[in-house]
């Protein structure tokens, strides 16, 4: 119990120093730029990709650099650094500190003799170099685009916004479950012209990054969202800070096959996902439902869901978000994991520069145990 409390008070006086450093070295200067600052969007360069999030509302002058622009061609670089310390605490065996790189990614992207646009994403962490994004898209209609490559599927809200843009350390264990993760294949997304709506679709080899397809299946993925009150961007936090009501609410679907012949296993899912923020107040919900059925076997359904409220301050430079996810199999016993946690942020130029820690206890039913964890992380993105 006492590591429980070293770490729950941990968290927030790192970012009390943070906060402290910062009050005591921003001008009057910076504070007048930001308040005159117009709204930008925390999307991707290619928001499909998530690569380059673009300059927050505070802190405009900070675009990732275009490069290379000429009358046929663009090119612009982008970097996103993830400095992570983590605490492990479980029910059973040691305590466990360990200081990692969670993300070192560097990646590209711009446009091509007018009719196309391009974007790669590189994860450069764990000593090798690997190709996460890579794709092509032509818009042929105001509402139609056309991707090729490697990219997000359309399926789950906290997955398609980039890892960078979130309330929390990472993503919760219900997008690790059930979301649609990068795949290779094709899509067709595009949004009206006053950001209302959006959709994407997609076919896909559906077996992860840099697979070929190792079955006849494919995988089906697709969302559509709407967001009657103004366009929503998906970074999570509210540094737009409306003083009106803006709201996000889509449906998903997803049909895929994993493995061969008799460990084959046909799968679908639903998703509903909704977005809500107010002046600070901002939140983020999702449901998902699956049913899984192996070849010669009764089928098995799944239920997971997450509710993650936060409220930025009105200096919009402190954060705190609380977490309460659920994956729930219908089981004769009881195997649910349960995941509740708290969280803090300190901004420097919004998702940007920032300093996040968050506590967080996972509790797995079938095993009848309860881990905790301590994470702090310092992200740089350029």
């Amino acid at each position: 119990m006492l590591r429980h409390v070293f770490a729950v008070g941990l968290v927030p006086a790192l970012l009390s120093l943070a906060a402290a450093d910062l009050a005591g070295a921003q001008t009057a200067s910076t504070q007048a730029s930001e308040a005159a600052s117009p709204e930008v969007s925390g999307e991707a360069l290619q928001a499909d990709s998530a690569l380059i999030p673009v300059a927050p509302v505070m802190l405009p002058q900070l675009r990732s650099p275009e490069i290379i622009r000429t009358e046929d061609f663009s090119l612009t670089l982008g970097a996103r650094l993830q400095l992570r310390f983590t605490y492990d605490s479980p029910d059973e065996g040691d305590d466990v500190g360990s200081f990692t790189i969670r993300r070192g990614r560097m990646s590209l992207g711009g446009s091509a003799w007018e009719h196309f646009r391009y974007a790669m994403q590189m994860e450069l962490s764990g000593g090798s170099v690997n190709i996460i994004d890579a794709n092509i898209s032509h818009q042929f209609a105001p509402m139609a685009t056309l991707r090729v490559g490697q990219a997000k599927a359309f399926f789950g809200r906290q997955q398609l916004n980039s890892s960078g843009n979130l309330h929390f350390v990472d993503r919760t264990i219900v997008d690790g479950r059930f979301s649609g993760q990068r795949q290779n294949g094709i899509a067709l997304h595009g949004q009206n012209e006053g950001r209302t709506f959006e959709y994407g679709v997609g076919i896909h080899n559906g077996n992860g990054i840099n697979q070929a397809n190792n079955n006849d299946s494919y995988m089906f993925a697709g969302r559509a969202v709407l967001t009657p009150l103004g366009a929503y961007s998906p970074a999570e936090s509210a540094f737009d800070y409306p003083d009106s009501p803006l709201v996000a609410i889509g449906l998903g679907g997803l049909m895929n096959t994993t493995g061969t012949g008799e460990e084959a296993t046909d799968i679908t899912r639903f998703n509903v996902e909704t977005a809500f923020k107010l002046q600070g107040f901002n939140i983020t919900a999702e449901l998902y439902w699956e049913d899984a059925e192996p070849t010669g076997q009764e089928s098995l359904n799944t239920i997971g869901w997450y509710l993650q409220p936060g409220f930025l301050l009105p200096n919009r430079r402190n954060e705190v978000a609380v977490r309460y996810a659920v994956i729930s199999p219908d089981t004769s016993t009881d195997t649910d994991q349960i995941e509740t946690g708290i969280a803090f942020s300190h901004y420097w130029a919004a998702h940007r520069a920032k300093l996040q820690a968050d506590v967080r206890r996972i509790e797995m039913k079938a095993a009848d145990e309860q881990d905790w964890q301590l994470r702090v992380q310092m992200q740089l993105t350029l």
